[in-house]
């Protein structure tokens, strides 16, 4: 299963996949070699954006 799939079916995934963590602007899930994050508030997308660019900045270092 690629990406493209996994966007075009995210509804009928969810159904079936398995909830690993949950926050107050964030829910994620698990699905085969999948981690799905959706957000339930706006904020959510903001931290997950700055924890991603930290995480680019924290590889280039080393």
């Amino acid at each position: 299963m690629n990406i493209s799939t996994v966007v075009e079916h995210i509804e009928d995934l969810l159904k079936q996949a398995e909830m690993i963590g949950i926050g107050s602007t964030r829910k994620v899930y698990r699905f085969e070699n999948f981690v799905i994050k959706t957000f339930l508030h706006p904020i959510g997308y903001a931290q997950s954006k700055i924890e991603y660019e930290m995480y680019q900045t924290l590889g280039m270092k080393g």
